[in-house]
């Protein structure tokens, strides 16, 4: 969940330095690091000895969300 949340993080302030803030950046950002996360989950097939599994993929899912979350909410703060 940790590692999502820094990942979404870093995309989001690279992007926004780089001049592409806007309501869609979130979305593009929580929805580019559920999509690496599902990408890794299903790699792990591929891999002897690791596993598929949905509660890490649901947790990946959390720290992406709790980051729109934390956003969201100094946005609202911060107006």
């Amino acid at each position: 969940m940790g590692m999502y949340f820094l990942l979404s993080t870093s995309l989001y302030v690279t992007m926004k330095e780089g001049g592409f803030f806007n309501e869609k950046l979130l979305s593009v950002v929580v929805f580019s690091s559920f999509l690496y996360g599902l990408v890794i989950e299903i790699l792990q097939l591929l891999v002897p000895g690791r596993f598929f599994s949905i509660f890490d993929l649901i947790m990946n899912g959390v720290g992406c969300l709790l980051f729109l979350a934390l956003v969201k909410l100094y946005h609202m703060v911060s107006r």
